[in-house]
């Protein structure tokens, strides 16, 4: 018995080869940008957003938020610990903020780096 007049057997019967060429082709490129849209939405985002406990907000948004807790005063230690970021992440955005107004990067006589916020003392 000859179906749809080819006689070959499975993949001409079920709608010929095209068919199945064009369905399995739709279904890798389908997968193909499933699988690579997760890996290019992270890495779309913005560096300096990351996920610190209240939704999305910045890294240096978090920061002011951690100085007004701690007393306007700030180090790369007290980023990592309380952030939970790496070191030289952690100082080099704060180097970036420290622009000597609203942030002024001090060092002691120990030679330990503080990050001020003049606007975040306590009153």
């Amino acid at each position: 018995m000859m179906m749809n007049g080819f006689g070959f057997g499975f993949p001409f019967f079920m709608g010929g080869p095209f068919l199945w060429l064009i369905i399995g082709l739709g279904g890798y490129f389908i997968m193909r940008r499933f699988f690579n849209s997760k890996g290019r939405r992270q890495q779309a985002s913005p560096d300096r957003t990351q996920n610190y406990g209240r939704g999305q907000e910045s890294i240096e948004t978090s920061i002011y938020r951690l100085a007004g807790k701690l007393g306007g005063t700030i180090t790369v230690s007290d980023l990592v610990t309380h952030m939970g970021i790496e070191p030289k992440r952690a100082e080099k955005t704060l180097e970036s903020m420290a622009d000597g107004v609203r942030v002024r990067m001090e060092v002691d006589d120990a030679g330990i780096v503080y990050y001020e916020f003049p606007e975040l003392k306590s009153r």
